[in-house]
């Protein structure tokens, strides 16, 4: 367990940054440092959505930042995210997670070390905002996703694993946004007493464009399932048009050779000299009327 002390600024505000994967270690720490047991149950469980409680004047919020090296193919939100928690009230900040996390060591070099922050809840900010930006870094990719499976699909290089490709791109695009809207009550909670941080409004303006891109990315997804479905369809159709193509020239050709093909005593015509070339020039003649008429009809 590492549990890591660094001052705020110089009126002895401090943020205490607690990573353990050891679960008795941590309702340990927890207990220690006065958490509510409903709130340590929530920090245990590795799934647990976005979500911000107030609870006797201090706030406790939930984040879930995306891992940079998740897969396209990861479909659960503990694959793709971890949580990262924030206790904070007037006095000190705490931060909670399982795994050493980049953005917590960046902030603590940038405004920890140099004790830039004025409150707490400022310093849970430029946290927060670099949990948003694994968000960017991400719908960047999907982007480079969807540009790649859009080349395939009108290349026409259809197979059954770029239905498989579309399938996790619209999965991962969905789920991502949907963490990204329930963030949403996360950054909301600072309003009253940090709507006029400089790090809120960059936090605001960075969320809206997150909340469009994953719009898009939603959309686009969406849209290359669709594009994917009606030329699989196209495909299929078109094998089907061949088929019937030929079903018509042969099916009355068909017919008569099975006509003449019957076994019966009387059939006067197998008596004629000229019957076989007869027949030739029946089928023929039909395979050409049939042809002419499909020209016209333009089926051909």
């Amino acid at each position: 367990m590492s549990v890591i002390r660094t001052p705020i600024n110089n009126n002895g505000l401090e943020w205490i940054d607690v990573s353990t994967t050891d679960a008795n270690e941590f309702m340990r720490v927890g207990q220690e440092l006065g958490l509510n047991p409903h709130h340590l149950a929530d920090c245990l469980d590795p799934e647990h959505l976005p979500k911000h409680e107030m609870v006797d004047e201090a706030h406790f919020i939930i984040s879930r930042i995306l891992l940079p090296e998740a897969e396209l193919g990861t479909r659960t939100i503990q694959q793709m995210s971890k949580k990262i928690i924030f206790y904070y009230n007037d006095k000190f900040l705490l931060t909670i997670h399982r795994q050493p996390q980049a953005v917590i060591d960046e902030c603590r070099k940038v405004w920890g070390d140099q004790q830039r922050c004025e409150t707490p809840a400022e310093m849970a900010l430029h946290i927060l905002h670099g949990v948003l930006l694994s968000y960017n870094d991400t719908i960047i990719k999907l982007f480079i996703k969807i540009e790649a499976i859009e080349d395939r699909i009108f290349l026409k290089y259809l197979n059954e694993d770029l239905i498989q490709d579309i399938y996790d791109l619209k999965r991962k695009s969905s789920n991502t946004h949907k963490l990204l809207l329930m963030t949403n009550e996360v950054i909301q909670s600072f309003k009253h007493n940090s709507s006029k941080l400089p790090i809120y409004q960059d936090v605001l303006d960075l969320y809206a464009k997150l909340n469009v891109l994953y719009n898009q990315a939603n959309e686009d997804s969406t849209n290359l399932m669709n594009i994917y479905l009606s030329l699989a369809s196209h495909k299929t159709n078109e094998v089907m048009r061949i088929l019937t193509i030929f079903s018509a020239f042969f099916l009355p050709l068909t017919f008569i050779v099975g006509l003449y093909g019957m076994n019966f005593k009387f059939m006067p015509e197998l008596e004629y000299q000229i019957a076989y070339p007869l027949v030739w020039l029946a089928m023929i003649s039909i395979v050409l009327i049939i042809f002419l008429w499909f020209r016209r009809k333009r089926w051909l």
